[in-house]
């Protein structure tokens, strides 16, 4: 495929050697990368459904996971397994609102996120993609999203418990990324979350 032969033609890039490259698309004569990468860069997929996942461990990428509990980077470790190796990074994605009173932030936030995940579930369900959350189409509305993990919603206690869970589910994940904002959500209020995480939480789940 022209993705896993891109794939290729990066890594033998960042090797810092002359190389020659005739592939099914592509093709290359005396490539000499200059200078290499100072260190390991790894490469990540993104991908929830299974052919995305089995493509990642085929190519031994890393994926960059998203979607409602570890079962994307489950299916990928056996994937991974199956292919002889791995398996690869696993970098988890997920959404934070971390609040003492946290009905109130949610409140305040919820337009904001209802917005927004609306419009990615129209995108999925265009390309046959699984949906942002398990209710889909113009049923899909903010308090959903509550009840789905994608979103750790509450304080900093209720958080640290959340991710606790997370990498107990999955202990092999490399990094959780928290997504913070949401389009047309003044900046205060997510500076206010983020600060909180950092103070509260971050120093609880290194």
């Amino acid at each position: 495929p022209r993705m896993t032969e891109g794939v290729d033609i990066i890594r033998k890039c960042w090797e810092g050697e002359t190389f020659s490259y005739d592939g099914q698309f592509w093709q290359y004569d005396n490539i000499t990368p200059d200078p290499p990468p100072a260190h390991d860069i790894p490469i990540l997929y993104g991908g929830r459904a299974p052919a995305g996942l089995r493509r990642a461990a085929r190519d031994r990428a890393g994926i960059l996971s998203q979607g409602p509990g570890m079962e994307a980077p489950l299916y990928y470790a056996e994937a991974c397994k199956k292919e002889g190796w791995g398996p690869g990074d696993v970098r988890h994605l997920r959404y934070f609102v971390v609040s003492e009173d946290p009905e109130k932030a949610w409140a305040e936030l919820r337009p904001y996120a209802e917005n927004m995940m609306k419009i990615y579930d129209a995108w999925f369900q265009n390309s046959k993609d699984l949906g942002v959350t398990q209710i889909t189409g113009n049923e899909l509305n903010a308090d959903d999203l509550l009840k789905d993990d994608l979103y750790i919603v509450g304080t900093p206690e209720q958080a640290i418990a959340r991710i606790n869970k997370l990498k107990a589910d999955y202990p092999d994940v490399h990094e959780i990324w928290g997504l913070w904002h949401y389009p047309g959500l003044p900046h205060e209020k997510v500076a206010e979350s983020m600060e909180l995480f950092a103070n509260k939480v971050m120093p609880h789940i290194r």
